[in-house]
């Protein structure tokens, strides 16, 4: 398998650097792609703009509460997308709120995290929902 590319969109520069750094001690050897705000995340993940041509990510890690265009309303508009809906997303936020979580389940993605995480187990997570998608993969 090819070293898959991590797509974070994560508007804090601490949680920035606390989430590269971490993963890439436990062996995430692709390219980690950070957009600060859910509306340059879209651009890339609908394929608009300067990123028509552009590679989707192996892997997004999302966090809800974002500039310009939250999470959810990524998420909402990545299920609509036949090529980036098949991208694992994992939720990565500060809310623990069970309105969000549930919004998120109801669109699909299961996968939800609050930071700051055992990165231990969102690398796991990580490698799994990767596998998963390489046996969907014709």
């Amino acid at each position: 398998m090819n070293k898959p590319t991590v797509l974070l969109v994560e508007d804090e520069p601490g949680h920035v650097k606390l989430i590269t750094r971490n993963l890439q001690r436990r062996g995430c050897e692709g390219e980690i792609k950070v957009f600060n705000d859910g509306e340059d995340a879209l651009e890339l993940l609908l394929r608009r703009g300067q990123y028509a041509y552009a590679e989707l990510p192996s892997i997004i890690l999302l966090d809800l509460n974002l500039p310009r265009v939250s999470g959810l309303e990524v998420l909402q508009q990545i299920s609509r997308d036949p090529l980036a809906s098949q991208i694992p997303v994992i939720i990565l936020t500060t809310s623990d709120e069970p309105e969000d979580i549930l919004d998120c389940h109801e669109l699909g993605y299961r996968e939800y995290m609050v930071k700051p995480p055992n990165y231990d187990a969102l690398y796991m997570r990580m490698q799994r929902l990767l596998q998963e998608a390489a046996q969907q993969d014709w």
